[in-house]
């Protein structure tokens, strides 16, 4: 028992002390929800690395585009190093390689439609980044409603103390009674003090998604505001399932992954072409007609030469062969994707639908039940007519009530943010 008693002196004495350093330090100035969201657009840095890939993916058009190089290259052909006076020769060649079968346009293809996908891809990034950081910014609402309850339950069980001491000076209780009242409250503030540190964690959740600085104190620089009490909504399945293969992003990239496989097959094709070389040359050497083993004049003269490749290659498939495996494959993704997006809309309605009516049971006056239960059971406590037991019991009924109500709030409002998430839509505000 002492032991037991020590512990809870200890948790006092570190709920005022946590209490005393909020005291000081100056509240975090609010910040509304679209806000947060523009932030999280802006600073997240998960999202401005997927942004990187699609500045990596634009410039690899740019790589697509390029000719090959033709090579220029000269120097002395002929040099008599045997001392008989054999004239010198000089050289300068041109190379030009030409790609046949419309190489470049194919590979432009592939570049321009894997933009398009990675930029899909980042969309998608965006759209499921945004949803989880508004369920942040709820259990963030959650946190401070439950820390608030139970601070308000704390302040409860404190006037109880309060009146069961007067009631003992006053002769009406025994002391075991009030004893039994003090350790409830200093017990339920380790509760108080979870509570605080539910908020502070999701604060921090909320810091890692707009990837800010935490200060020394663990502020994060703002108080996340809004309200969780949400007007329900009626949503059209089909509508939803239309609206969710137009507009999703990751229903867009999977187009464009079969768009871009096309165009790889049509590479592969392009690529059995041969690529032919035609180059250019002059050529001049001294004159040796005064050399009497080399009687003949010089020269200069140009040539002009075509190399190409004998196409062996032909008989091969390989690549063509790939290229068209990858097409089917990303025409199966395709599929896989459509059969998702579907069954997650069908998904998130389903919770949402669920949310609405566990919201209904709340809103049918259970709330304003169970206050008037404590109150009637103080009331009675405090004329003789009720236990202390049947007092602690109503208060921990009416405290576990608006825990759930608020778990319910928090429902309801995730159960909002999956479905628009999952359609592909946003309007939430809180």
């Amino acid at each position: 028992m002492t032991r037991a008693l020590s512990r809870l002196g200890l948790a006092m004495a570190v709920w005022f002390v946590a209490t005393a350093a909020q005291a000081q330090s100056p509240a975090p100035p609010p910040l509304a929800f679209e806000a947060y969201v523009a932030r999280v657009a802006s600073a997240n840095l998960s999202l401005l690395a997927a942004r990187s890939d699609l500045s990596i993916s634009e410039a690899q058009i740019q790589v697509a585009g390029l000719f090959p190089n033709p090579t220029i290259w000269g120097g002395i052909s002929q040099l008599d190093v045997s001392g008989t006076g054999y004239p010198v020769y000089t050289t300068v060649q041109v190379d030009v390689p030409i790609e046949l079968g419309g190489r470049r346009e194919r590979r432009l293809d592939v570049a321009i439609a894997g933009t398009r996908r990675v930029s899909a891809e980042v969309a998608d990034f965006a759209r499921t980044l945004r949803g989880q950081a508004a369920v942040a910014w709820i259990d963030a609402l959650v946190a401070r409603r439950i820390r608030e309850r139970k601070q308000q339950t704390l302040e409860s069980l404190q006037r109880l103390v309060d009146t069961n001491e007067a009631r003992v000076r006053a002769g009406a209780i025994g002391e075991v009674a009030l004893l039994q009242s003090r350790v409830e409250a200093q017990v339920y503030q380790s509760e108080v003090l979870a509570a605080e540190a539910d908020v502070v964690v999701a604060d921090l959740a909320l810091a890692a998604y707009v990837s800010r600085a935490i200060a020394a104190d663990g502020t994060v620089g703002f108080t996340p505001t809004g309200e969780l009490s949400l007007p329900t909504r009626t949503f059209d399945l089909a509508q939803l399932l239309a609206t969710a293969r137009e507009r999703r992003p990751d229903v867009r990239a999977a187009d464009e992954g079969v768009s871009e496989a096309h165009a790889q097959i049509d590479l592969a094709e392009a690529n059995r072409w041969n690529q032919i070389q035609l180059s250019a040359n002059w050529q001049w050497g001294g004159d040796a007609l005064g050399n009497p083993l080399w009687n003949q004049p010089g020269i200069n003269m140009i040539g002009v030469l075509a190399a190409i490749p004998i196409p062996l290659h032909l008989t091969q498939h390989g690549e063509v062969d790939a290229a068209r495996a990858a097409s089917e494959q990303a025409e199966t993704r395709r599929s896989e994707t459509n059969l998702r997006v579907e069954i997650e809309v069908r998904q998130a309605v389903a919770r949402y639908a669920a949310s609405v009516r566990r919201l209904a049971l709340f809103q049918q006056g259970v709330l304003a039940d169970a206050d008037r239960v404590l109150e009637a059971t103080l009331y009675s406590y405090e004329r003789g007519q009720a236990s202390l037991i049947e007092v602690l019991v109503a208060q921990r009924t009416v405290d576990d009530v608006y825990l759930a109500w608020f778990q319910v709030l928090g429902d309801h409002a995730r159960a909002l943010v999956e479905v628009q998430t999952a359609a592909g839509i946003w309007d939430v505000t809180f």
